[in-house]
């Protein structure tokens, strides 16, 4: 840290100052990847806080009022991230989805911040963004830190009350599990009677018939009810089955 006016300051604040201007994205004059990724790698440090930012319907934003208005739209969150987190690294990742490193392990303030002014936009549309914060550890990367939190981000696209989440250990231990039955499901409907996933209350349910070799475990009544009430992203549904009526699902490609 560096100290100006007694404020600390980042230590990357004064190599982010002197970036060439092919270095920074021409609409929403934030970071590009490449140079964001080596200031990250070079001060990166435990305890600091990567948030991944991304807008929800975009696509059908720019779909209804063409690209123009998105371009807009993605300089008007560029500004307001950037009003919030004066001092953090910043990047657009994708079209609509922005990345942001904070030398500090606070940032809710920012966070509401951010939240309202968006909010306050003059738009033609309702839409809101999701936002995933990853807590970095003393032996990631830059690349692992935006991984979690954009999958952080990404479990919480479709909730309405919430639009911030930690990448925490009850969603590593969830992705574990989908990782599982997608890498297992295949191979589970070769030696059963399986021919779909319906659900469970135990969201371990179905992992553990995977690694039950009984037809009864994979196939018969007990799995019918092995998934209700829980949707795993990795798999989804494709067809119903005309002989048994069950839907069957396939993994993501």
């Amino acid at each position: 840290m560096i100290r100006k006016n007694n404020i600390i300051l980042p230590k990357w604040n004064e190599k982010r100052a002197k970036l060439q201007e092919g270095q920074i994205d021409p609409l929403t004059k934030t970071i590009k990847n490449r140079p964001f990724r080596a200031l990250a790698e070079e001060y990166l440090e435990e305890g600091q806080l990567l948030c991944y930012f991304n807008i929800v319907d975009f696509k059908l934003f720019n779909y209804r009022f063409g690209f123009e208005e998105g371009d807009l739209l993605l300089v008007e969150m560029a500004n307001i991230l950037k009003t919030a987190f004066p001092d953090a690294l910043i990047t657009r990742m994708f079209a609509d989805q922005f990345a942001v490193l904070l030398s500090n392990a606070d940032c809710y303030d920012a966070l509401i911040q951010v939240h309202e002014a968006f909010s306050n936009l003059d738009l033609p549309m309702a839409l809101d963004f999701k936002v995933g914060i990853y807590s970095v550890s003393a032996k990631r990367n830059i690349i692992n830190a935006c991984d979690r939190a954009k999958t952080a981000c990404d479990s919480i696209k479709k909730e309405r009350e919430i639009f911030y989440r930690y990448y925490d250990e009850e969603l590593s231990h969830l992705l574990l599990r989908q990782r599982f039955i997608v890498d297992n499901i295949e191979q589970a409907m070769e030696r059963g009677r399986y021919t779909g996933v319906l659900s469970a209350p135990d969201s371990c349910a179905f992992e553990r018939s995977l690694r039950d070799g009984s037809p009864g475990a994979l196939g018969g009544p007990a799995l019918r009810f092995a998934f209700a009430g829980r949707v795993y992203p990795g798999l989804r549904r494709v067809s119903s089955d005309s002989s048994s009526g069950y839907p069957r699902h396939r993994k993501n490609l």
